[in-house]
């Protein structure tokens, strides 16, 4: 994976920049830049990449990605299939962790937005529960109105609220290593292009190894070091991700996840879903279903679409 660097303008006449993004699928490389990014995917589904994690994603996540981190969102192949009608659509915001100024962010009452700003969003994080909603809103306010200093105080009221938030998922670990070297980038980004294109099929690690011009045991080594996890983890935990929204889906077989994702054994699906979700299939399948069949959660995700 090679995380390309982005440079991000500023919008004129405002402190950060906005878009409205509607596209036939998400297909960014792999890439950081220095601004804190502020995500909302809004209708499409596929799988995320922050720093050394691999999360599937649908439509109402919301993120923040700290500067410095690579990522990237890469849709599921329906959405990149000829004559597809599914579009892809999200709001996206980009700012200095410093936009406010160092004397205000000096401020004893901005001790939270600091931290979230310059340790916290390092990691990357969703964000979930009622605090959700409640950004979602104002994001939508930000994109509605032209007046800067009224999108500055919804930008930090979003920012209180992810601060003070108990409904965080952290995405990456503590620590990650950005490659600096241009060829380590071209090695990650060769094995990463790779695994997206042929995850369906055996992949044998000596052509994972010939790719990256590194023998079996040095790539493991290499692999190891800068995504903190082996390669067959990396590879299961991608796949594992698509069997998750095939399973939700419900357009297949367990069978038929199982085959298509590329495990050629059901007893290792089994484990190795185990093994990401510590759950089973059929009981992460039961878990979506009861939720979606939950007054109380449906009440939830109903208030955060009306408003």
């Amino acid at each position: 994976m090679k995380p390309v660097i982005e440079k991000v303008f500023s919008q004129i006449d405002f402190s950060f920049s906005t878009e409205y993004v509607e596209v036939n699928n998400f297909s960014s490389k792999w890439h950081y830049h220095e601004k804190v990014e502020i995500i909302l995917i809004i209708d499409t589904s596929g799988t995320g990449y922050v720093g050394e994690s691999i999360v599937p994603f649908s439509g109402d996540t919301l993120s923040l990605i700290g500067s410095g981190v690579p990522h990237a969102w890469l849709n599921d192949h329906r959405y990149s299939k000829k004559n597809s009608s599914l579009l892809a659509k999200a709001i996206v915001l980009k700012f200095e962790d410093d936009f406010l100024g160092e004397k205000f962010l000096a401020l004893p009452g901005m001790k939270s937005i600091v931290d979230l700003l310059k340790i916290h969003s390092k990691r990357g994080m969703f964000i979930e529960g009622n605090d959700k909603g409640e950004i979602k809103n104002f994001l939508i306010n930000i994109m509605e109105t032209s007046n800067d200093f009224e999108r500055v105080i919804l930008l930090v009221k979003i920012l209180r609220i992810i601060a003070e938030s108990n409904s965080i998922t952290y995405l990456s670990a503590k620590k990650y290593e950005v490659p600096s070297k241009s060829s380590d980038n071209e090695r990650l980004d060769k094995v990463f292009h790779y695994v997206v294109e042929n995850y369906r099929q055996k992949i044998e690690l000596k052509t994972i190894a010939d790719l990256a011009s590194l023998s079996p045991s040095g790539f493991c080594k290499y692999f190891k070091k800068r995504t903190l996890k082996t390669f067959s983890r990396f590879l299961n935990e991608y796949r594992i991700g698509h069997a998750c929204r095939m399973i939700i889906d419900g357009h297949h077989s367990m069978s038929e996840v199982c085959y298509l994702t590329g495990f050629n054994q059901m007893s290792n699906f089994y484990k190795q879903f185990h093994a990401v979700h510590k759950i089973s299939p059929l009981k992460y399948r039961e878990r979506f279903y009861e939720s979606e069949n939950n007054p109380e959660i449906q009440s939830m995700q109903s208030h955060s679409t009306a408003s």
